[in-house]
């Protein structure tokens, strides 16, 4: 996480600290305006001094009028500019997972993971902007009272150092329960949270089986836990503003007495009193504020641990060789294992793609043969076992993030569909010169402008609204025309696909394979007769 805070810092340093120095005048204003209150109330009540009291009044308008300017930018940087930079801190956040080892981030739960980094980043730059800017304005203001109090009558200034020990006093104490609770909420809010997305996920499976009922029950463990937890949170928080609430009620009325005698004896004025009232009743909110910050702090540590624990996942290995185009392929005695000392094939694996050419590759369900694709583009290679030559140089050697970018074109399976139009998900993947090239192909015509599916027609649609026959027509139309791509790996290509047009995306895959590398998985056996199958046993 710190190196995540330290890009932004260098971006917006200037901004942070004009925003806290702009505060740091704000709060000075702020607290002075209790002196010139009692100066003006003195000028009122001993010397009826009529210039006295405008002049005050005068210096107090002005004052304020700084404040609203000052409250202008203030508010800027903290609601606006924290926003921009709250978004920018996710985007870093995300980028550095998709540069971390695949496999271990594939281990996270993805609507959990999301919401704890939205959560998390929220929870460390509010500390940053608000708390720290809190915690400033408090040191300052309590500075001018501290000065004010002590010259004015220092029985009150010991009055007040009695009273911070005593909240800090309480604070040691809970300390562990309140960073603990904090850190179980979270976890299991997260967990809370994650269930729920998944209701929704599965909404049309959940009301067609009606398992309602039984899928309530099935989360009815982590429902009770954060009930229970936010109970234990909650008795945590009332005891400590029953303290509070004690000892500033008893502070109020030890100083109100001393004061008022103060007052009668005419060893203090009552302008004085009103200030000295107003102060130590701030010192009173400062110090309950300080306690929500000491609060506060323990949620960043949390939300900083949890960061970090997620930036801490092993960094994907990759190579520095650039390959210009895949020529061929090469896999000796591969074998792959996810788990532990566990392989997923039974036989090592030996084979060659050579490029242009067009290979089918076999075998039972859960195999592991989408697991062999992701493996060849570099993916899972940190599960590898045996040898992957690209071009006669070991994959671990190569780098697979330009590789991916610039030579291959992959269709996954079972992969969430993007909240977007059609439209926009092919501008992100399709290449306008290769569409050109490939536009006049019959088969292409016959696949993609055909009467049971018409590319053209969906592109104003949303990617959910889509049969699954589109979505997958949508998927392998972005895929065949994917930018500066010579290597095409589709994973069961010919799934959900209309039979009528099956025959004709067949052809198509042959004559892309007479110019490129086509690889697919896929058990129709029509396709024997076209590509060379590869057996995975």
């Amino acid at each position: 996480m710190r190196a995540v805070l330290k890009e932004i810092n260098g971006k917006y340093k200037f901004e942070y600290f004009l925003f806290l120095g702009m505060s740091i005048i704000n709060t000075c204003i702020e607290t002075s305006n209790v002196i010139l209150e009692g100066m003006l109330i003195n000028s009122l009540v001993y010397k009826a001094d009529r210039i006295s009291f405008i002049r005050n009044i005068i210096v107090i308008i002005v004052l304020n009028l700084i404040r609203l300017f000052l409250s202008f930018f203030i508010n800027k940087i903290q609601i606006l500019k924290f926003r921009k930079i709250n978004i920018e801190v996710n985007d870093i956040i995300i980028k550095k997972l998709y540069s971390k080892d695949t496999l271990e981030v594939l281990k996270l739960d993805p609507i959990q993971t999301a919401d704890r980094i939205t959560e998390d980043t929220n929870e460390i730059l509010n500390f940053l902007f608000q708390t720290v800017n809190q915690i400033v304005s408090i040191t300052i203001s309590s500075i001018i009272i501290f000065i004010y109090i002590i010259k004015a009558k220092s029985r009150f200034f010991l009055l007040v150092m009695i009273l911070l020990p005593a909240y800090i006093i309480l604070y040691l104490f809970l300390k562990p329960k309140i960073f603990k609770i904090n850190l179980e909420l979270r976890r299991i809010y997260n967990e809370y949270f994650s269930g729920f997305a998944e209701w929704l996920n599965r909404y049309v499976e959940i009301k067609g089986n009606k398992r309602e009922e039984i899928e309530s029950r099935r989360w009815k463990k982590t429902k009770v836990s954060l009930l229970n937890i936010t109970r234990k949170n909650f008795l945590l928080n009332l005891g400590m503003s029953t303290c509070e609430i004690v000892l500033q009620l008893i502070f109020q009325i030890i100083l109100f007495i001393n004061g008022g005698l103060a007052v009668i004896s005419g060893s203090m004025t009552i302008g004085s009193f009103s200030v000295l009232f107003q102060y130590f009743n701030q010192l009173l909110g400062q110090v309950d504020e300080i306690f929500s910050i000491l609060f506060n702090f323990e949620s960043f540590r949390v939300a900083y641990m949890r960061i970090d624990q997620l930036m801490s996942i092993r960094n994907e290995v990759d190579g520095a060789i650039v390959i210009p185009n895949v020529e061929n392929i090469q896999v000796h005695n591969f074998n792959i294992s996810l788990e532990a000392q566990n392989t997923l094939f039974s036989k090592e694996l030996t084979c060659t793609f050579n490029n242009p050419g067009f290979y089918v590759i076999r075998g039972k369900n859960g195999i592991g043969k989408s697991t062999f694709l992701r493996t060849i583009i570099g993916l899972y290679t940190s599960a590898k076992k045996g040898t992957i030559l690209i071009n006669n140089i070991n994959i671990d050697l190569i780098n697979k993030e330009k590789l991916r970018e610039d030579n291959m074109s992959c269709l996954f399976q079972d992969t969430i569909l993007p909240n977007c139009l059609v439209r926009e998900y092919l501008d992100m993947y399709v290449n306008e010169s290769n569409e050109n090239c490939i536009f006049g192909d019959q088969y292409f015509q016959k696949v993609f402008s055909s009467s049971q599916f018409n590319i053209k027609k969906v592109l104003d649609k949303k990617m959910t609204e889509l049969s699954t026959g589109e979505i997958q027509l949508v998927k392998l139309y972005s895929a065949i025309l994917k930018k500066k791509a010579h290597c095409f790996l589709l994973d069961e290509p010919l799934a959900n696909i209309y039979p009528e047009l099956q025959s004709d995306l067949l052809c198509l895959l042959e004559k892309i394979a007479q110019t490129n590398l086509v690889i697919i998985i896929s058990h129709d056996l029509e396709i024997e007769e076209k590509a060379k199958n590869i057996r995975i046993r």
